[in-house]
């Protein structure tokens, strides 16, 4: 398995407690508000069977593992590392954008997730504007893949706040993800007969937040770039997006 990055302790990256962190690098969304771009760039890899020994011996103190990316289901041998993770008594938490439904599928089957944490760019009209692919982008593999979340352990939801051009009077216009935007995702999401809250299942709102060049995977939206008042997803809009939310019965909680 290619991996790119490795965390041995993190309080960040699982709710419950201390995990170890791997990064792989491939994605296939090109997502404009992405952080990602300096590990995707990466030519540094590190040797999984090293990565896999060091997990089993601080195991007593350390027993999960969060697989992250980039996206983790375009490994070709994520199923067999993930089924050593498992041999070794650890959780395994798998971060995906959801563009891999059979592979969730078969991982879902062989009981080797435990906790699931997809990723919802928005609602379904903005799809290919979110992603980077336009017409390119295959939704209906997406909500294969939201169908099958609530058969996990464990999941979440999570969706970046982010700025992104629409067309306007005037051609492309920069504005922020609003309450219409997440009313018009629970919609789509509820289509499905899933509500955040039902079983283990959550939603969270990440805000969005700008970073320098090369690490931004468009530049268009790097800190040099963007207009200071898109630098930073306001907090105010995010409690509006919230209590929207709640006004039709959604739990969104914030990140």
């Amino acid at each position: 398995m290619k991996i790119l990055g490795f965390k041995p302790d993190s309080m960040q990256d699982w709710d419950y407690g201390l995990a170890s962190v791997i990064f792989t690098g491939n994605c296939n969304l090109h997502c404009p508000s992405c952080h990602a771009g300096g590990l995707i760039k990466s030519t540094g890899t590190y040797d999984p069977e090293q990565i896999l020994d060091l997990l089993d011996r601080k195991k007593r103190l350390v027993n999960k593992v969060v697989i992250c990316g980039g996206e983790p289901t375009l490994e070709p041998d994520l199923e067999d590392f993930i089924r050593r993770l498992k041999e070794m008594g650890l959780l395994v938490n798998l971060n995906t954008n959801g563009t891999s439904p059979e592979v969730l599928r078969r991982l879902q089957e062989q009981g080797l997730v435990d906790y699931l944490a997809m990723d919802i760019k928005g609602p379904r009209e903005l799809y290919g504007m979110l992603t980077g692919l336009g017409e390119r982008v295959r939704i209906e593999d997406i909500e294969a893949s939201v169908k099958l979340a609530p058969g996990f352990p464990d999941y979440e939801f999570r969706t970046t706040l982010s700025p992104y051009f629409r067309q306007g009077g005037s051609g492309e216009e920069l504005t922020w993800m609003n309450a219409q935007d997440a009313l018009n995702m629970i919609s789509w999401i509820r289509g499905f007969g899933i509500k955040a809250g039902d079983k283990a299942g959550k939603h969270y709102l990440q805000r969005f937040v700008a970073r320098p060049k090369g690490i931004m995977i468009d530049d268009r939206f790097s800190l040099e770039n963007l207009p200071e008042e898109y630098r930073e997803f306001p907090q105010s809009l995010q409690k509006e997006i919230q209590t929207a939310g709640k006004e039709v019965g959604y739990d969104f909680q914030l990140r």
